[in-house]
């Protein structure tokens, strides 16, 4: 018997261990999993990606009917199990309409209301993957739909100090003196999409999947000047990237409402274009697409459709097969605090009170 106790005593650390190596060989397979699952930000199938959310399309009759009579406490209103934006007043009808009995319609093919109250649908953002680095972890992405309308600068005077005719110096509040009206570092433009515009597309684990990347294509950068380089997350693309995306965006309900310029047919709308007007303009004008023609000219403090370009890990993407349903499910999706808020310009922010102006690790060196 004490023969059999002492084998016995012999084979508990044996036993022990190997119960140990096999829960562990069982437990351990679903924690790379759940992390992969996680960290999956993004749905792509061919070269679609759906990533971050925003106000898109225009409520339905059904969906009105359903809607309720107060926002949340996160600003939305809700019909079903949908969230929706509310815009109270309607871009003037100059914006949509060329006077020629022709008009920038809704997705549903109706004509906008001047004016009217609108209620926009959160939905998924279609990016159009432009390029696809395996071996650096890098896709280049550019919004299918113009998103929203923004203002590059509001804010602007003849330059007292510099002698040129053409000279505009930015007026924002902590922008340095003698700053070019249409520069990008300093402009809104810039201030509202990496903070208004990144913070309510995109969950704070979404963001985690957006490279800081160092931006070169802007109307500031110099090749000879490191200093005209800044770190951007989100951005509007110079005119090799609207190129390379190609003339075939159109503007969502939403950034109809909120005051596209329409431009002789019911695809093509005026945006900026991060580079200097060609022909000798004052530098309260920038570069834009009108028809087409990415070498139009557009003046800094008009609101016009804004398609934001930004750069993603690779690995955050979870391929879907090409036959599969086009549409993504999102259970994973968290709403932010409305920063849309209720009226047409509500992002309009000063850029010299925003610490987003940072000198942080370079990511992807963008050329």
């Amino acid at each position: 018997m004490k023969n059999l106790a002492k084998y016995f005593i012999l084979i508990i650390p044996f036993v022990m261990i190997f119960t140990v190596c096999v829960m562990g060989f069982l437990v351990t397979p679903a924690t790379p999993v759940a992390f992969a699952a996680s960290s999956k930000t993004m749905t792509r199938q061919g070269d679609t990606i759906w990533f971050g959310y925003y106000p898109q399309t225009k409520a339905t009759d059904d969906e009105l009917s359903k809607m309720s009579a107060t926002a949340d406490a996160n600003g939305y209103y809700t019909s079903g199990k949908d969230k929706f934006v509310k815009v109270t007043s309607a871009a003037p009808e100059h914006a949509y309409h060329n006077g020629d009995n022709d008009y920038l319609t809704f997705d549903d093919g109706t004509i906008p209301t001047a004016g009217a109250t609108y209620y926009f649908k959160l939905e998924p953002i279609e990016w159009k993957v432009l390029v696809d680095d395996a071996d650096n972890n890098i896709v280049m992405l550019v919004s299918k739909k113009f998103l929203d309308t923004h203002v590059w600068l509001s804010s602007f005077e003849k330059s007292p100090t510099r002698s040129s005719w053409a000279a505009y110096d930015n007026t924002l509040d902590g922008v340095p003196a003698e700053t070019p009206a249409n520069g990008w570092r300093y402009s809104e433009m810039r201030a509202w999409l990496n903070d208004g515009f990144l913070n309510f597309a995109f969950t704070e684990d979404e963001q985690k999947s957006i490279y800081l990347f160092a931006n070169t294509h802007t109307i500031d950068y110099r090749a000879d000047d490191e200093n005209t380089i800044v770190n951007d997350y989100v951005a509007i693309g110079n005119e090799a990237d609207y190129n390379l995306a190609g003339n075939d965006g159109r503007p969502s309900d939403y950034a109809i409402v909120k005051g596209t310029r329409w431009q002789y047919n019911n695809d093509n709308c005026a945006y900026f274009v991060n580079a200097y007007a060609t022909g000798g303009f004052p530098e309260n004008d920038i570069r834009g697409y009108i028809s087409g023609d990415h070498g139009q000219v557009l003046t800094v403090n008009s609101a016009h459709a804004v398609r934001p370009i930004i750069y993603v890990k690779r690995g955050s993407i979870w391929a879907r097969p090409l036959d599969a349903a086009v549409i993504p499910d999102a259970p994973h999706l968290k709403f932010h605090v409305a920063v849309v808020g209720i009226v047409a310009d509500e992002f309009v922010r000063q850029a010299g009170q925003f610490s987003f102006f940072i000198d942080g690790p370079v990511v992807v060196n963008r050329t």
